[in-house]
């Protein structure tokens, strides 16, 4: 069983949660199959150094430091005094972004079968919880297999990509496919860890209404508004509600605060508790999510 990081909270003995957020109605004139909602499962918290006296294990020394460099990379570009360095790892990260879409970057982001031990779905008030969790399920067991055929297809191409790395000396090929084969078998492998345990009640699941998260759709329908082309028959997004509409580092807020309420304090700490690096990784992956129905649209 995968040991818990060194400074960081059992993540076996505490509850995961996931945000579903609904994508706009669909245009009338669209008969393509959309994807009826975006999962999103807010941003982990960095693992921590060990404390003094205690080992860590090379792989998660490994992970951390890249977490590290990273984070660091990341927060020089946007002040824009990244060295090369930092630039190239900028790069990277994006790059294994890319190689993701957003069913995979969720599940990516999900504990392993061994650590997932229940499961918190969080929903808008406004949407109807009867065949919720089947939806659930469905697109979990739609997307391994969809993860299952890239695993394969980048699996297949691996030793093709490398001997063109090294015969053309191009950096980047070999390296974006190796994550997009990585990133492919997880989410695979995490959909049917998640959909087979929720199915056979081994992970406890709860679905639970939230109005709150009416905010976080109100920004998701903005997205797909601010990047549909003209051609898309999209109703522009209206918020009917007294408070107004969040963004930024409010809608970030909101966020931690849907995390403290439905989580335990324990379980809260597994999670990114800065304002900005939360706020950046919510609309990446609104945006993401917006790309992907908005091609299903068109």
């Amino acid at each position: 069983m995968a040991q818990t990081p060194p400074g960081s909270p059992d993540i076996a003995q505490q509850p995961t949660i996931t945000f579903i957020i609904p994508f706009p109605e669909a245009p009338s004139s669209c008969t393509a199959k959309l994807p009826p909602f975006l999962l999103y499962a807010p941003l982990a918290a960095a693992l921590k150094a060990p404390e003094e006296g205690e080992k860590e294990k090379l792989t998660k020394k490994v992970e951390r430091k890249w977490q590290e460099e990273e984070r660091s990379a990341k927060d020089a570009v946007s002040e824009g005094n990244a060295n090369w360095k930092q630039k190239g790892i900028g790069f990277v990260s994006k790059a294994a972004s890319w190689t993701k879409n957003s069913r995979v970057e969720f599940l990516n982001r999900t504990p392993s079968a061994a650590n997932l031990k229940e499961l918190k779905v969080i929903f808008p008030s406004s949407m109807p919880p009867d065949g919720l969790q089947d939806k659930f399920t469905a697109v979990l067991k739609a997307e391994r297999a969809a993860a299952i055929r890239n695993g394969v297809i980048a699996t297949v191409a691996l030793p093709f990509v490398f001997v063109f790395d090294t015969l053309t000396f191009i950096p980047g090929p070999f390296e974006l496919n190796t994550l997009y084969m990585v990133a492919s078998w997880t989410g695979a492998s995490r959909a049917a860890s998640i959909s087979n345990g929720v199915s056979s009640n081994k992970v406890a699941v709860s679905f639970l209404p939230d109005t709150r998260l009416e905010q976080i759709a109100h920004r998701l329908h903005q997205v797909c508004w601010e990047n549909r082309k003209p051609e898309v028959p999209m109703e522009k997004p209206h918020w009917f509600h007294e408070d107004p509409p969040l963004v930024g580092v409010e809608l970030a807020a909101l966020v931690l605060a849907l995390i403290n309420v439905h989580l335990d304090l324990g379980a809260c700490e597994q999670y990114e508790r800065n304002l900005e690096r939360l706020s950046q990784d919510l609309e990446d992956v609104l945006l993401k999510g917006a790309k992907e129905w908005l091609a299903a649209v068109a």
